[in-house]
């Protein structure tokens, strides 16, 4: 999957979800994007890729607390204009 975020390219490989949100929570609590800001213009996307199975039951036990961008493989990326490019549908 390429993900073009304000012209700059990232390859991810195996993707497991994308999220682009432009504020913290997400129902019931969930803290998905912690770096996100209702009023800054800017969309944040969290890309979680390239994991195992365990290792993305780590992922949602700790997004409560937002400390799952501290996983390798969750990635975090801000910018105005996302695209994101697949070869084959999804």
């Amino acid at each position: 999957m390429e993900l073009i975020i304000d012209g700059n390219r990232h390859l991810l490989k195996k993707v497991w979800f994308i999220v682009i949100a432009n504020q913290p929570y997400f129902g019931g609590g969930m803290k998905i994007s912690p770096m996100s800001k209702l009023d800054d213009g800017r969309l944040n996307v969290i890309a979680v890729h390239d994991i195992t199975l365990l290792k993305l039951l780590t992922v949602f036990i700790t997004v409560f607390l937002g400390g799952h961008l501290n996983i390798k493989n969750v990635d975090s990326f801000s910018g105005e204009m996302i695209k994101i490019v697949t070869k084959n549908p999804v």
